[in-house]
């Protein structure tokens, strides 16, 4: 299977305490969950793997559950975001917020 791969990642000894926070989206899901939600965001922390996850309804929604994770993150670790990390998905890129 040939493809290409994902570049690699640079480690900066001075960012190891920062929070550099992954943020992923998955859905609309088939089933709707409880709540009526049909999508998640999920946002893991590159420097300790902590994962904290908002559940959406609708995917105009995530641009405000992103606010929230970055604010809990921040509140957990103690320490503040100093870079995200996105697949520049249309809900991460969007001008309309």
């Amino acid at each position: 299977m040939s493809g290409t791969t994902h570049p690699s990642r640079v480690e900066l000894p001075g960012l190891k305490r920062a929070l550099i926070l992954h943020f992923d989206t998955c859905g609309p899901m088939n089933t709707t969950c409880i709540g009526g939600s049909r999508y998640f965001v999920l946002a893991t922390d590159q420097n300790t793997g902590f994962k904290l996850i908002k559940f959406v309804a609708t995917k105009d929604k995530i641009y405000s559950k992103v606010i929230e994770l970055i604010t809990e993150a921040e509140m957990y670790s103690g320490r503040k975001t100093v870079m995200i990390v996105t697949d520049n998905g249309t809900e991460f890129v969007s001008t309309d917020q």
